[in-house]
């Protein structure tokens, strides 16, 4: 399994791309982040050093087509992959009914697409951590997505989660998530990419990509310990950590 990138998110240099407030740039382009919406601050909780905090107001200019503060990495390639981060909510994230995405890994258009599903989605919904996923089988494109394996979200507290997929155009894919060790959602014997001749990418920050109710003011969250690798691997090694055991989740 090698080791592919990792960022401590305690300083922006070398993330590709920062979108956030009408901005578009790099980390090493804008070292200190986007003012007041990607910044890199001491973690609240004292547990983690400096981490990313990601803010997206209600009156934010749009960015890259919606409202976002998000970064975004490089595009994997075709077959096995481990992404490892660290997330929490901030503290005044106290409505977690309303929908918000916190993570996502989007395809790369090669131009001429209609809209397409991004291939994986992580939210907060309904009081919940939730995956979301495209609807129709893939690699057929379309818009619609469909909810799956979920567990209680909870603000002030650090949650690991480490996704592993292998991108496949035909029934040889795989996609799970972890969240501390618990797997919490998983499919095998399908296809997890669009037929693009660049792989998709991970995204994580805070994205109103489901289109909350008008009101929500402000939306806060933290990120910490981006590892990524490609290649095969054992649990242990892909979750660095040994798996827990699985709970009873929700499928709705």
């Amino acid at each position: 399994m090698a080791l592919y990138a990792s960022f401590p998110l305690d300083t922006f240099a070398d993330v590709p791309s920062l979108q956030a407030n009408g901005t578009q740039t790099t980390g090493n382009g804008s070292p200190s982040g986007v003012s007041g919406r990607l910044e890199i601050v001491d973690d609240p909780l004292g547990q983690r050093g400096r981490v990313m905090r990601a803010t997206l107001y209600e009156t934010d200019a749009i960015t890259a087509g919606s409202h976002r503060s998000e970064i975004a990495f490089s595009p994997d390639t075709i077959g096995e992959w481990w992404h490892s981060w660290w997330f929490m909510l901030d503290e005044t994230w106290t409505d977690l009914d309303a929908p918000f995405i916190v993570q996502q890994i989007h395809d790369t258009p090669d131009g001429g697409d209609g809209g397409k599903a991004p291939n994986f989605l992580t939210t907060v919904l309904s009081g919940h951590l939730r995956v979301i996923v495209p609807e129709q089988a893939l690699p057929t494109e379309g818009q619609n997505l469909r909810r799956g394996g979920c567990i209680g979200a909870q603000a002030r507290r650090w949650y690991h989660c480490c996704l592993h997929v292998v991108w496949a155009t035909t029934g040889v894919g795989l996609r799970e998530l972890f969240v501390d060790g618990v797997p919490i959602h998983r499919e095998n014997s399908l296809a997890t990419h669009y037929v693009d001749v660049v792989g998709p990418y991970l995204k994580l920050g805070v994205y109103d990509g489901l289109s909350a109710t008008a009101g929500w003011t402000m939306r806060r969250a933290y990120f910490s310990g981006l590892r990524m690798w490609s290649g095969p691997a054992t649990y242990q090694d892909g979750l660095a950590r040994e798996p827990a055991l699985p709970r009873r989740v929700t499928l709705l």
